[in-house]
């Protein structure tokens, strides 16, 4: 969210409230929550599973630092294209 913006009306409190449900909203339009409620828990779920898989990665990795072990973290290789069919539906 960066730095505090200046408030004309109300609290610095309110002010976050708003700009938090602001960004909640957001969020659950992007996964379509206005439309299908049950299409959109499921969507949030995946991305949740997704983004612990990622981070349980990332903590193994300091884990391997931590205990001096070697480690690589590798990119995509100059030939890959991405697989539509593993693809995230909201992408």
């Amino acid at each position: 969210m960066g730095a505090p913006k200046p408030i004309k009306s109300g609290t610095f409190k309110e002010q976050y409230e708003r700009e938090r449900q602001a960004e909640i909203d957001a969020v659950i339009a992007e996964f379509g929550g206005d439309a299908d409620a049950s299409a959109a828990l499921t969507g949030m779920a995946q991305a949740l599973l997704h983004y612990r898989h990622w981070l349980r990665q990332f903590v193994d990795a300091g884990e391997m630092i931590q205990r001096g072990k070697p480690f690589i973290v590798m990119g995509p290789g100059p030939h890959w294209k991405p697989d539509q069919s593993k693809q995230w539906p909201w992408r």
